[in-house]
């Protein structure tokens, strides 16, 4: 039996017996040597922060140690609350242009507001019924809804009203009144629901339907017609989810990649206030994907026995995007 120049661990030749000890020594030595190498690799990213905010920016994925969390803007579950952001892929960006107002049909084919899933006809009564699912491209305040059905023959009304869900959740964020749908003469004579409303582009919603009586065999959607107004941005924030601080921490830094040197960024301990933080270095940079930016470091002294640090972004301009962030506990 040898032993290896740089761990000292034991080789054997074919003819030499092989004894436990033997192997259960190789494994605390590369346990030893290993956990020494992870401690200095920690060393060295501390050491270089600029690489987190790069591996932020290209996927979000947290980094985690002992003494150390890293965690990216990206990462769209760790934002608590936002208030005139628009999320944007791994971005953070004001909306500069809203929606349009937006129609849609009962034909699939002819969808013009991101619409799926639609069904155009129901013989259901007083139990909501889903007609299709949709979500905005961008913010925007819904002011009315336009309900019309296809016309029948003869002199008919129908009750219904609308309801708009969280696809995800089922959760009923708007309802309309009930409202008299008449047809006469083979015509028919929308309705108008007063909505305000406002759409997010982060949500996927449910239209829903409500018939309180039907006198014809079915009710035959035509179209629902959106009107939609833009809502624009000229300047806005976002707060990330308070992060725990471990233990034995002392200081915190923050990373921002950002458009220009205007971006700003405040961080508060505890249910404290948010304190706007100065940067201590501002240098030109470049992403991964070969975008020139700016490379924004803050850093703060972490209160005595304070718990957890919740860090805000603001965005003063248009102009200023946001690519990606790191919020580094050390």
């Amino acid at each position: 039996m040898t032993r290896t120049q740089k761990l000292g661990l034991c080789t054997w030749l074919p003819e030499d017996p092989v004894c436990l000890a033997e192997v259960n020594d190789n494994f605390s030595r590369l346990d030893t040597s290993g956990a020494r190498a992870l401690r200095q690799a920690e060393a060295g990213l501390i050491a270089l922060g600029g690489v987190m905010a790069a591996q932020a920016h290209q996927g979000g994925h947290a980094a985690y140690s002992d003494s150390i969390q890293a965690d990216a803007f990206s990462d769209m579950e760790q934002v608590a609350d936002y208030t005139g952001v628009y999320f944007l892929n791994q971005c953070g960006e004001l909306l500069t242009e809203g929606v349009s107002d937006g129609t849609v049909f009962g034909n699939a084919a002819d969808n013009a507001f991101n619409a799926s899933g639609i069904s155009r006809a129901t013989q259901v009564t007083q139990t909501w019924v889903k007609l299709f699912s949709f979500y905005p491209d961008a913010y925007g305040t819904l002011s009315t809804l336009k309900l019309q059905s296809v016309a029948t023959t003869g002199s008919t009304t129908t009750a219904v009203k609308l309801a708009i869900w969280d696809s995800a959740t089922r959760e009923s964020l708007l309802e309309t009144e009930l409202a008299t749908m008449t047809r006469s003469g083979g015509t028919d004579d929308p309705i108008t629901f007063n909505t305000p409303f406002l759409l997010d582009p982060n949500r996927r919603y449910d239209m829903m339907l409500w018939i309180e009586s039907m006198a014809a065999s079915t009710f035959t959607l035509k179209s629902i017609v959106f009107s939609v107004t833009p809502v624009i941005y000229q300047e806005g924030s976002v707060s990330l989810n308070a992060r725990a601080i471990p233990s034995g921490c002392t200081h915190a830094e923050i990373l921002l990649h950002a458009s220009t040197e205007t971006a700003q960024a405040a961080l508060r301990f505890d249910s404290g206030e948010f304190t706007a933080l100065t940067p201590t270095q501002t240098v030109s940079d470049k992403l991964p994907g070969g975008t020139r930016c700016t490379l924004l470091r803050f850093r703060v002294d972490i209160p005595e026995n304070a718990q957890t640090a919740q860090l805000k972004l603001t965005l003063p301009s248009q102009s200023c995007k946001i690519y990606d962030t790191a919020l580094v506990l050390l």
